[in-house]
């Protein structure tokens, strides 16, 4: 009697998740514009044996049937999966984006799809060692090998017969976040000062390396890995001259040291936004940093938001098992926070791409 209850107590319960998951991971929000397209594409770079997981966003026909997905703990929205592009004989200006560190190119889709949605294809990869189910102490503390993953990936686009035709190749602009924000100013032409990050690592607290250390489950591995970091090429130039613009929100390659200490080369319009209350990359030491280096660089302080309001909405299960990603005081603070952020990057790119 009592297993008879068990069991039907944790299929109640499963059922009740079920329910609630699916009433909360519904796409209530719908973007004016066009119906968006999305295609998954992987890249090889055998140079680097590197598999970079790509997918592009874009409008699409308007017959096209739509359908509300979500990927693991994140919400995407209304999308045609493998619709055809909306035709016609314009090109479209293309934005290619960089996520942040640890997660994927799915944490930020609220941006890309709002884009894809007035017009624009916009690209983002998954950076292998670097995402959210593939971490890697090798990659994970290059993070200029993001840059090269952005021209790498572009240049593919640009060598595909279906895509080369579909692209406006003068009106190319970068977008990221965090590190990948980070990612952006190295393609605009800025350059690290890295020095001794074996030194520097010694400089964090005891909880910061021991969460490190867990992240890898090798510390022996990780300090080995900064032991034999490049500095040459970490600090050599990944100025992509293809990229006309580029929106960076909440910039930052670590949060105790800016590495960033050349901007004289970055020569296209830069527009840089950042939360008042991101309690992981610190405005001041990094996007008020940037800002006031590079020349004719724009900035935005949203007051109250955290490094977190530039991700999505979390699904049900995702507010389960990562609540550390929604600090925000509330969900509809985020989703405000979006659209003084979506406005500001549409009105950007149309302006300078």
């Amino acid at each position: 009697m009592f297993k008879f209850k068990l069991i039907f107590s944790v299929v109640f319960i499963g059922l009740l998740l079920f329910l609630a998951s699916k009433k909360f991971d519904s796409c209530d929000y719908v973007a004016q514009g066009y119906k968006v397209g999305l295609k998954e594409i992987t890249f090889n770079d055998a140079n680097r044996n590197r598999e970079i997981k790509t997918a592009i966003w874009y409008p699409a026909e308007n017959s096209a049937n739509t359908e509300c997905i979500s990927h693991s703990i994140w919400k995407i929205g209304n999308v045609a999966k493998n619709a055809k592009i909306l035709s016609g004989e314009i090109k479209y200006p293309l934005i290619m984006f960089s996520h942040g560190y640890g997660l994927d190119k799915w944490a930020s889709s609220w941006f890309v799809h709002l884009l894809a949605s007035q017009g624009y294809i916009v690209v983002t990869m998954d950076h292998y060692g670097n995402t959210q189910d593939n971490m890697s102490p090798y990659w994970s503390i290059r993070p200029f090998e993001r840059a090269r993953d952005i021209s790498f990936v572009l240049n593919k686009l640009l060598e595909d017969k279906y895509w080369s035709q579909k692209i406006d190749k003068n009106r190319i602009g970068m977008a990221g976040y965090s590190q990948g924000g980070a990612a952006s100013l190295w393609i605009a032409g800025a350059q690290t000062n890295y020095v001794n990050i074996v030194e520097d690592h010694h400089k964090t607290t005891q909880a910061e390396k021991e969460a490190m250390y867990k992240l890898f489950k090798d510390q022996e591995s990780y300090e080995q890995e900064l032991n034999n970091f490049e500095y040459d090429l970490a600090n050599s130039s990944f100025k992509d001259t293809r990229i006309k613009a580029v929106f960076a929100m909440a910039p930052g390659i670590d949060e105790q040291f800016v590495y960033f200490n050349k901007f004289s080369d970055i020569n296209i319009p830069v527009f840089i936004i950042a939360g008042d209350n991101d309690e992981i990359i610190n405005a001041d030491k990094n996007a008020k940093f940037y800002a006031a280096q590079i020349k004719n660089a724009h900035i935005k302080i949203i007051p109250e938001a955290t490094h977190w309001t530039f991700l999505n909405e979390e699904t049900f299960l995702g507010r389960i098992v990562e609540p550390k990603l929604i600090h925000d005081k509330a969900m509809s603070a985020r989703i405000k926070d979006h659209e003084i952020v979506g406005d500001i990057a549409l009105d950007f790119f149309e302006k300078n791409l």
